[in-house]
C-alpha cells in the first residue's frame, strides 16, 4: 500500500470559494500530486486549455500557483518525480 508523503519544500497557493486564498503543503502518492485540505488530501487534476489555474478533484478548489522542485508538469498534469 502506498501512503501519502509530504513533498519537502513544496508549497501551493490555493483559491477556495468566496475568494479565500491559502498557502498549503503538497503531497504525493506514487506520481500523483495532492494538496492538503480539511485534514485530508485533494488530488490536483490538470490545467485546462490556457487556464492559469490547475483544477483539483474538488470543483470549488483551484491551485493558483506552486513551487516544487520534484514536481513536473506533463501535458497539463502535475507528476511527482523523485
Amino acid at each position: 500500500m502506498e501512503l501519502f508523503s509530504k513533498i519537502e519544500d513544496a508549497i501551493a497557493i490555493v483559491r477556495y470559494p468566496k475568494g479565500v486564498h491559502k498557502q498549503v503543503g503538497m503531497y504525493h502518492r506514487g506520481e500523483t500530486v495532492y494538496i492538503a485540505h480539511s485534514g485530508g488530501y485533494v488530488r490536483i487534476v490538470q490545467r485546462f486549455g490556457k487556464e492559469t489555474e490547475l483544477m483539483t478533484a474538488h470543483p470549488d478548489i483551484k491551485v493558483v500557483d506552486y513551487d516544487a522542485t520534484n514536481v513536473v508538469e506533463e501535458r497539463g498534469v502535475l507528476k511527482y518525480k523523485a
